[in-house]
C-alpha cells in the first residue's frame, strides 16, 4: 500500500442558513461525518484533502447527502455539489479525476447506475454536468469508483 491523496472541491445551495450536510467514506472508512458545506455554489467552494493508504486499482469513494430540503413555494432548494475530484497517485501531484461509474442509492432503497464519460445525466437524485460537477438534490448515497495508478 502507498499513501495517496484525494482532494475534493465542494459547494452547495444554502437554505435557512444551513448548507448541505454529508458523510464522505473511502472503502468503508469514514473520512468526514456530518460535514456541513457552508460555501454557496457559484460563489465559493470548500476544499477537503484526505491522505489514504491504498493500492493501485479501483476503490470506492462515497458521498451521502443527508439534509435535502425545499424552501417556501418550492423556489429554493438545498443541494450538494462536487465541483471537482482530484487524485494524487504519488501522494504529491494532483490530477483531475472524472468518474466513469456511479451508483446512486436513494432513501427508498432504489438504485440508479451510470457508466460512461462526463455527460449530462439527469435523474431524481443527481445531475452529472458536462463541466465535471456532480450535483445531488435528493437525500441519497453516491458511491464513485476511483482508480489509483502507480
Amino acid at each position: 500500500m502507498s499513501q495517496r491523496k484525494i482532494k475534493l472541491t465542494l459547494s452547495g445551495n444554502i437554505l435557512h442558513e444551513i448548507g448541505p450536510i454529508l458523510d464522505i467514506d473511502f472503502n468503508g472508512t469514514m473520512l468526514d461525518e456530518d460535514l456541513e458545506i457552508a460555501q454557496e455554489h457559484g460563489v465559493g467552494s470548500m476544499v477537503r484533502e484526505y491522505t489514504v493508504d491504498a493500492t493501485a486499482g479501483a476503490h470506492t469513494l462515497s458521498f451521502t447527502f443527508k439534509n435535502d430540503d425545499m424552501g417556501p413555494d418550492d423556489v429554493v432548494d438545498r443541494n450538494f455539489v462536487i465541483d471537482k475530484i482530484e487524485l494524487a497517485h504519488d501522494g504529491i501531484t494532483y490530477t483531475t479525476f472524472q468518474p466513469t461509474e456511479i451508483t446512486v442509492l436513494s432513501e427508498d432503497g432504489s438504485t440508479l447506475n451510470y457508466t460512461g464519460t462526463y455527460e449530462e445525466f439527469d435523474s431524481s437524485q443527481l445531475y452529472l454536468q458536462p463541466n465535471g460537477e456532480l450535483k445531488m438534490w435528493k437525500n441519497a448515497s453516491a458511491p464513485i469508483t476511483i482508480t489509483f495508478v502507480d
